[in-house]
């Protein structure tokens, strides 16, 4: 019956023991269990309903298509506690599978209770007690979630105690946070006038508001609590389907019509709706500045339905900067590796599309000019129009990036695997970036080198400064950080000391650069200033002619071992140092220099490890 833990083996052992097969009366409750292939969690939680120390009810288990072993653990309970009534079904939903239960259950009152939670032994019996004390239509209970090795209050109620206005009910239920259908006792003939509804996804934000709007009193009940387990394979783990993200913005959007059309505010709490509906529906949402007053189902009406492609796209974003596209190199090849036939397509900002282009087994590249023709929201959605790759595969989104996620989601692409803040105290931000793949795919990945394969000539102008009888050592000074930047003593100790053997290539861009090549001159340093002469590729060919690269820019350091070149990594601060710098092992031509000196980095250079590596290259 699957994998179960001692703790369930010994569950079923306590339940036999337990168990007779007795007649009950008529039920009062009516307990409905949805079920859909939960082999590991459903005898935990029908052994904490036939142990009710309330006896008067029935348990209707629907099993909604299992494909894994719980319908024979349901029938195993079914034929031993007669109160257990089991309904087997094609797959349809669990809004189909409650529906189901609602219509044949004979109880005064329902219950849900999930099929991986379990409750109190008391829980019928309290919840029952505070119902019928009160001529209430609900009573609820306090929800314990729980993990494998740790478990916190959800909601918490420490007095038994009355509401009966709206705004009352919602509040202490924390809707819209907390649209639970389970914890609660409910009057069956409330329940039987509100159907689920089918074939959608977050079915309780719709059903629960209206429910608790069309009750009379709600009680709450304390010392009695339900055990929501949080579990990887749950509905709401899952990868975002197109579908869903869909269903969760109708959600989001009916919350805001309740709450309007009954003239009332969201809680201090809730105030800020994007927030809470980013973490109750645990995707993110469109920022509010950015998109207000915008309807977003005209968005999904906007975007055609393609069919879908035979060869499997996958669709890399990264519209940041220069040597954050590089370090995504490593993703495409492992791609190309487990899924050969695959096409990887890479969505690149305007000034990093050749970065991306010339990459290995990187199939097409698609710009997004983000400061340009595709700015805001108007701008998003003329990119998405005419975007040839729908109904992509996979989507991997580098790092956290709203637009790059739903410009992914309006192209209806199958997986999309959200990106995430890159950590500056793990492993290197090539091996976090890689291993955003294994959201889709059990194959083992290689973390290995980036390569960038260069392509054409460079410009007569740039021959001219570059003749070939010379040997070349190229510089990259500064970076967008000043703590990262090399002092201008260092730069012009190593220019003047290197001078007599190599001729200097200074890189870079910007206004800053070119002060700092002001300030290298007046110091009297001889060198070739290429600040803002070259384009990205251009400076890939100029690289491939030296005999080695000194750089603090992780960007430009990156491309020089990307293309093979000798490159010493130069770090004058240590947050990004352990993210940033290259793995050794993987670039053995790489040197990774912790705030060194002008002769440190000299003495490198001119290591016979280096000569070797510079002969070879």
């Amino acid at each position: 019956m699957g994998e179960y833990t001692d703790y369930i083996n010994e569950l079923r052992l306590e339940y036999y023991r337990y168990c007779e097969k007795k007649e009950y009366n008529e039920p009062i409750v009516s307990v409905i269990v949805p079920a859909y292939n939960v082999e590991k969690y459903i005898e935990r939680c029908l052994f904490s309903l036939v142990k009710q120390s309330f006896k008067n009810i029935e348990i209707i288990v629907v099993n909604d298509g299992s494909e894994d072993m719980t319908a024979d653990i349901i029938n195993t309970f079914a034929s031993m506690d007669s109160r257990i009534n089991v309904i087997h079904q094609k797959n349809k939903g669990l809004s189909a599978a409650r529906n189901k239960g609602i219509d044949i259950s004979r109880g005064k009152y329902i219950a849900f209770v999930d099929s991986d939670d379990c409750v109190d032994d008391d829980f019928i019996f309290n919840l029952y007690n505070a119902i019928t004390k009160y001529d209430c239509d609900i009573a609820a209970s306090t929800i314990i979630r729980k993990r494998k090795l740790s478990q916190k209050y959800r909601v918490h109620y420490t007095e038994e105690k009355i509401y009966s206005t709206l705004e009352e009910k919602l509040n202490v239920c924390r809707i819209p946070v907390c649209c639970y259908v389970w914890n609660k006792l409910y009057k069956a003939s409330l329940v039987k006038t509100h159907k689920f509804e089918e074939g959608v996804y977050y079915e309780d934000v719709l059903w629960t508001p209206a429910i608790l709007k069309d009750s009379d009193k709600l009680v709450t009940v304390p010392n009695t609590n339900y055990y929501y387990w949080v579990n990887k394979g749950s509905v709401v783990k899952k990868v975002q389907s197109p579908q869903k993200q869909k269903d969760s913005y109708n959600a989001k959007k009916y919350i805001i019509q309740f709450y309007n059309e009954n003239e009332l505010v969201l809680s201090e709490k809730s105030k800020k709706l994007t927030k809470s509906i980013k973490y109750l529906f645990g995707i993110p949402i469109l920022k509010t500045k950015e998109y207000n007053g915008t309807d977003t189902t005209m968005l999904f009406g906007l975007i055609p339905v393609c069919k879908t492609p035979s060869t499997k796209t996958f669709l890399v974003f990264n519209t940041a900067c220069f040597g954050d596209n590089l370090v995504c190199n490593a993703l495409c090849q492992n791609i190309k590796r487990i899924y050969p036939d695959s096409k990887v397509v890479f969505i690149a900002d305007k000034p990093f599309a050749d970065v991306a282009r010339h990459q290995k087994d990187v199939d097409d590249v698609v710009i997004y000019d983000k400061k340009g023709e595709h700015k805001g929201l108007s701008g998003m959605l003329k990119f998405i129009r005419s975007f040839k790759y729908k109904n992509a595969y996979a989507a991997i989104i580098t790092y956290r990036n709203v637009r790059n996620y739903w410009i992914a989601v309006l192209s209806h692409t199958k997986h999309i695997i959200k990106g995430k803040k890159i950590s500056l105290t793990t492993v290197t931000a090539q091996e976090q970036i890689l291993n955003r793949l294994k959201m889709i795919t059990n194959e083992s990945l290689i973390d290995v080198p980036i390569k960038y394969e260069a392509e054409g000539s460079l410009s007569e102008e740039l021959e001219v400064l570059l003749p070939k009888n010379k040997k070349y050592i190229a510089m990259c000074c500064l970076t967008k950080n000043p703590p990262k930047d090399m002092p201008l003593k260092t730069a012009i100790d190593i220019i003047e000391k290197l001078s007599e053997d190599y001729k200097i290539i200074f890189t870079g861009i910007g206004s800053d650069c070119l002060n700092y090549a002001e300030l290298l001159k007046s110091a009297g340093c001889d060198f070739i200033n290429l600040v803002n002469k070259t384009s990205i590729n251009e400076l890939a060919l100029v690289l491939e002619k030296c005999e080695a690269l000194i750089s603090v820019d992780t960007g430009t350091m990156h491309l020089g071992y990307a293309i093979g070149i000798p490159t010493i990594a130069v770090f004058y601060e240590q947050i990004t140092l352990k993210c940033w710098a290259p793995n050794k092992s993987l670039y053995p031509h790489v040197s990774v220099l912790n705030k060194p000196t002008s002769e440190e980095i000299i003495k490198t250079l001119n290591s016979q490890q280096y000569k070797e590596i510079s002969t070879c290259h």
